[in-house]
């Protein structure tokens, strides 16, 4: 069954078709995106009882405003839209899209670390050994699963070089920043249910919100890597700006956190002002790189 692509889609029907809407019904952004047609004639505002209403004074030059902006119809089935070139099609802008059909994961693997779906083999780390990464593209059906210890990794550079930390994890997941809600649920799912996950992310905001994620999908099997000297490597190469902006709005929530070692992490960020990025722990030789996993038990 269609329906309006969207809000906007809705309230350019019912100019259509009506001839008129409340002029309530516009919002801010919905009358900005119309300033053009009041300002050419094709809509007018005007006093209707108590109230007032946006009335349609040409509708030939309403049509081709809505051809222009809607090029496959103001109607669309939401369902149907699955990839960024349908939102072309129906909006004319690719980022009105925003979830793929598939979604491609990067992984490092070591030790001879395969993944399985039924019958199906990806050999891991040959892979990684041979062209430096192994991938796979993941969709909303059953894939690949591991039974190792598994390291969500947020940063490329990480990522790219995780095996110098000597860690003893088998397989590295790139979660590229923010990990997808996609990328959770096969997290969660039942091929990687035996998987303890342990998150290497920037300790600032964003970095403990994205564990406490991790946490929140995998209960009882996540933990969160923390060195050892973490508050000496705060002091020396904490940056200011990871606890500015938007980022400081997390933390009052990250405070009151259930847990413990998001708590004392806020504390410490909040002591010294600064937050920490993950890539100090590949300074020097990388022999300073000793850390602790903590709370894999949460749940």
């Amino acid at each position: 069954m269609k329906t309006p692509a969207d809000a906007f889609a809705s309230i350019l029907i019912r100019l259509c078709e009506e001839g008129s809407i409340p002029a309530s019904r516009l919002s801010e952004r919905s009358r900005s995106r119309l300033l053009s047609l009041f300002d050419s004639g094709v809509l007018s505002e005007e006093k209707s009882g108590a109230g007032r209403r946006v009335v349609v004074k040409s509708k030939a030059h309403l049509l081709g405003y809505v051809e222009t902006e809607y090029p496959s119809g103001l109607e669309a089935d939401p369902a149907s839209f699955s990839t960024r070139a349908d939102g072309i099609m129906a909006f004319r802008d690719s980022k009105r899209i925003s979830t793929p059909v598939q979604e491609p994961v990067l992984l490092r693997a070591f030790e001879g670390v395969c993944l399985r779906s039924g019958s199906i083999v990806l050999p891991a780390a040959d892979l990684t050994s041979r062209f430096g990464l192994a991938a796979f593209l993941l969709d909303d059906t059953p894939s690949f699963g591991s039974d190792g210890p598994v390291a969500t990794v947020e940063n490329a550079e990480l990522f790219n070089r995780f095996e110098k930390l000597q860690t003893g994890i088998g397989l590295a997941i790139y979660t590229a920043g923010r990990i997808s809600g996609r990328m959770l649920g096969w997290l969660a799912s039942e091929g990687m249910s035996r998987c303890a996950i342990t998150h290497y992310g920037d300790w600032d905001p964003v970095g403990l919100d994205e564990y406490l994620r991790i946490r929140k999908a995998c209960p009882g099997r996540t933990s969160l890597f923390v060195p050892d000297d973490f508050e000496i490597l705060l002091q020396r190469f904490g940056k200011r700006e990871l606890l500015a902006g938007s980022n400081s709005v997390l933390l009052p929530r990250l405070a009151s956190s259930d847990d413990e070692i998001v708590r004392r992490l806020v504390e410490l960020m909040r002591r010294h002002n600064a937050g920490l990025e993950q890539e100090v722990l590949l300074r020097g030789s990388f022999q300073d790189t000793k850390g602790s996993v903590m709370n894999r038990g949460s749940s």
